[in-house]
């Protein structure tokens, strides 16, 4: 891949992107990593650390279209460093290559093939906003879990069933229920958990 990118709109990305990376010493190496791919709609940039995605597009110059996964600190900082308008990023066999007037930075690549991508969904749901209009959520979200050991806990249930929305949520050792009426019809019957 290789792009000629406008370094402050690029390091503004970098920078949100760096939310979503995991920072834990014992995770994968793929989710300390950021995830850049070129092609002729632009550039896009991704992070993860399971639980939550983010995914960025910055515009450029593309002369190349291509994809790497780079460790996300050493990237942001490189980037960072230099004081050019404008930079070039390509790619070797081995390694990230950014340019600028005053030298250039090489970082080794990883394996791409490590990075989890986010499921795209099939269709769009919509949650009725009049869950929102009552207090019922702070009644149910005290219950759910705040450590990721358990991640599905972390979640909070919401059912359609029988003219009613079922709102649910807990940690283990506590749960708590709200009912809200729904606009959806009788036969409706769904379910989500939401973090």
């Amino acid at each position: 891949m290789k792009t000629t990118v406008v370094r402050e709109r690029f390091l503004s990305t970098l920078q949100s992107a760096g939310f979503f990376v995991s920072t834990k010493i014992n995770e994968l190496g793929a989710l300390r990593g950021v995830y850049i791919e070129v092609s002729k709609n632009g550039i896009i940039v991704k992070s993860t650390n399971i639980n939550d995605f983010y995914v960025g597009e910055c515009g450029g110059k593309v002369e190349e279209e291509g994809s790497a996964l780079v460790e996300y600190k050493t990237f942001f900082e490189a980037v960072r460093s230099f004081a050019d308008t404008k930079i070039v990023i390509n790619t070797t066999d081995k390694s990230l290559i950014i340019r600028g007037a005053a030298g250039e930075a090489r970082i080794p690549l990883m394996d791409v093939a490590g990075f989890p991508h986010q499921q795209e969904l099939k269709e769009k749901k919509e949650i009725e906003k009049n869950i929102f209009s009552h207090n019922i959520l702070d009644r149910i979200l005290f219950s759910t879990a705040t450590e990721e050991t358990r991640p599905i806990l972390t979640g909070t249930c919401i059912q359609y069933k029988d003219g009613q929305i079922n709102i649910v949520g807990t940690d283990g050792f506590r749960m708590s229920r709200g009912v809200v009426e729904t606009k959806k019809g009788e036969a409706s019957e769904e379910k989500y958990i939401i973090s």
